[in-house]
């Protein structure tokens, strides 16, 4: 009588295959300034890979036209001033040396102008640039709203060129920390909760522009997933 037992096939036993070794585990970045931006979101390349000097320009360029152009539509004061001022008075207004005291209340100099200095960090911050170029980004838009955006029907003020920066990084960095602890949680309310305090973290990094739509007609759903 003939028996006859089986057993698996194994990779071995086939002529000319060899294991498969399985995929390494992805490690999470360290970054050498402690920038959890990146590897805590899920990039995990085995470089981090910063936008650069290019990007910081055309993001830039973006946010002072974005700045410029809300400033005319929303803000009378500086629509009026702009419409009303001449070529020569906005050269001799920042030909001048800045006013430190401008005649702003204290909610505008110590809250309103660094609460907007904190928004252009988290800008930067979001698109993957670092500390440091996300503050000289900070520091070349407060530039620009004194001197280009302000400067054709008032004199420079030196209270917002120095505490718009001065306070604005600092928030801007307790608000991105904020924001970044609480997407890593695995948790879809905290998650909301992150992007609260910086929604800007719904924008994808420079230069990494990888969106992807996966549309469920017969649930009539959809899901959007990026390098946020």
């Amino acid at each position: 009588m003939l028996f006859v037992t089986a057993r698996p096939v194994l990779a071995d036993d086939m002529p000319g295959t060899a294991e498969i070794p399985a995929e390494p585990t992805p490690q999470p970045l360290d970054d050498a300034d402690g920038d959890p931006t990146l590897a805590d979101l899920g990039v995990t390349d085995s470089v981090i890979d910063r936008p650069g000097l290019k990007w910081w320009a055309i993001d830039t360029a973006v946010i002072s036209s974005v700045t410029w152009g809300s400033a005319l539509a929303f803000n009378t004061k500086i629509r009026d001033g702009v419409t009303s001022s001449s070529g020569s008075q906005w050269l001799d207004n920042i030909s001048q040396a800045p006013l430190w005291n401008d005649g702003s209340d204290a909610m505008t100099n110590y809250v309103s102008h660094p609460l907007l200095g904190a928004t252009w960090f988290l800008i930067y911050r979001s698109r993957g640039h670092d500390f440091i170029a996300s503050s000289l980004g900070l520091v070349f838009q407060s530039l620009w709203l004194e001197y280009v955006i302000e400067g054709p029907y008032k004199v420079p003020s030196g209270h917002d060129l120095l505490f718009t920066p001065l306070l604005g990084v600092p928030l801007g960095i307790g608000l991105d920390s904020l924001s970044v602890y609480l997407l890593k949680k695995d948790d879809r309310p905290l998650h909301y909760l992150g992007y609260l305090f910086n929604p800007f973290r719904l924008l994808p990094i420079a230069k990494n522009h990888h969106w992807n739509v996966a549309i469920d007609p017969a649930n009539k759903s959809f899901a959007v997933s990026g390098r946020f």
